[in-house]
């Protein structure tokens, strides 16, 4: 059994996403597997709750740090707590989510015996990279901003990042891409580079073709329904899947778009629909329950995620394709660690609403291409992106780290 102290900004408590539900289930994962694990991490949302246990995890939320959000006082606050937790426990293995253990000075590891791991889904340089796409598709007259943003991005590699990396014992990249950048952009050493894709619970994401459908409830058109699970924020690329659907309803005058998810730019993206009308085409619900997912995968005939963010590939993905669906993605950041195009998902170029009109046009019209597509997608998620293959990956990672120590 191993002891591991977990350094992380937010957690299942904070928020609903992709990380924070990676979070859980890896870390329950590792505790079904009799590990007992610590979680430090930020103040509780209702700014009272200091602990919480549950089986073998213990969560510490720090009460002068901002929920969710890494601060100076979060690198103050969670090494203090993080040598609290030593001074009562043997620790065999401290596991940073990002910069999480951030704080932990160069003198301060030194002093400590425990292998520091970090895990990565993105870096400041995805940052820099998504930031410098939204401005270039959303605006481009703002010149200044992108020249600050790489003076900025080299800033944070040369007194940020590198000095951090240089401090972890060993790096989990969580994708081909990632450790690429690891190594070119930041010389990391390769060997201190591990890759461990993230996973999901397929027994939660499969196909279900007797599934009454979620869609019914729905004032849609009878055809085809294309469905995009995101955020409404400007680096999702919603706005151009909106922009595609005119050219698509030209050829396939029945076709559906739903976008499951709400924020800031709703009334923007509202515009857009206004705009083309596609009132009877476009619907956008809002959120829904992460246990419903399932039955919109398998209740549409496309998913899209035509993401101008560059960074890990999007979970919603891995569910999609789990439930055997065509995925249509942008060809950036991490994706291609996940799909290869034509074979179990499509790439295309990012933020072409015309080249994705076309694409969908044509997934659409070759049924024997979609079928093949979609096996090859489930396959691609069994063999390699399942919950039990990570949980499996890190634990064996963990012990090897630890025996070699």
């Amino acid at each position: 059994m191993l002891t591991i102290i977990v350094l992380t900004r937010t957690t299942e408590f904070h928020s609903v996403g992709g990380f924070e539900d990676h979070i859980k289930l890896l870390y329950t994962g590792l505790s079904k597997k009799n590990h007992r694990i610590h979680v430090i991490t930020t103040r509780h949302p209702d700014k009272e709750t200091l602990q919480v246990n549950k089986d073998t995890i213990t969560y510490y939320f720090l009460k002068n740090t901002t929920a969710g959000t890494y601060t100076k006082s979060w690198k103050k606050e969670s090494i203090k707590k993080l040598f609290e937790l030593l001074k009562c426990t043997k620790a065999d293995i401290i596991h940073s989510q990002s910069y999480g253990a951030e704080g932990l000075s160069k003198a301060e590891k030194e002093g400590i015996s425990i292998p520091i791991i970090a895990s990565f889904h993105g870096t400041n340089y995805d940052e820099y990279k998504s930031f410098n796409n939204v401005m270039r598709y959303h605006y481009p007259y703002k010149i200044l901003e992108q020249i600050d943003s790489y003076l900025k991005f080299l800033w944070l590699k040369t007194f940020k990042d590198k000095p951090f990396f240089n401090r972890c014992d060993t790096i989990i990249a969580t994708s081909n891409e990632q450790k690429k950048i690891f190594k070119n952009i930041y010389n990391i050493a390769e060997q201190k580079i591990k890759t461990i894709y993230n996973g999901i619970p397929i027994t939660n994401f499969y196909p279900k073709k007797t599934t009454p459908s979620v869609l019914e409830s729905y004032k849609l058109k009878n055809g085809p329904t294309l469905l995009a699970v995101a955020r409404f924020a400007s680096d999702k690329g919603l706005e151009f899947i909106i922009q595609a659907m005119p050219e698509i309803i030209a050829t396939i005058p029945n076709c559906n778009l739903l976008i499951i998810g709400d924020g800031s730019r709703r009334k923007h993206l509202e515009k857009y629909v206004k705009k083309y009308q596609l009132s009877d085409t476009v619907l956008m619900p809002g959120f829904i329950k992460f246990k419903e997912l399932p039955n919109y995968f398998n209740a549409c005939d496309l998913v899209i995620n035509y993401t101008i963010r560059q960074n890990g590939y999007d979970l919603t993905m891995v569910e999609a394709m789990a439930c055997e669906k065509v995925v249509i993605s942008s060809n950036i950041g991490s994706t291609p660690t996940l799909i290869q195009d034509n074979i179990n998902g499509i790439l295309i170029e990012k933020a072409k609403p015309s080249l994705l009109a076309k694409t969908v046009i044509s997934i659409l019209n070759n049924n024997n291409k979609k079928e093949k597509i979609e096996k090859e997608a489930r396959k691609t998620i069994e063999k390699s992106f399942t919950a039990e293959t990570m949980i499996n990956a890190t634990e064996k990672l963990f012990y090897d780290i630890v025996n070699e120590a």
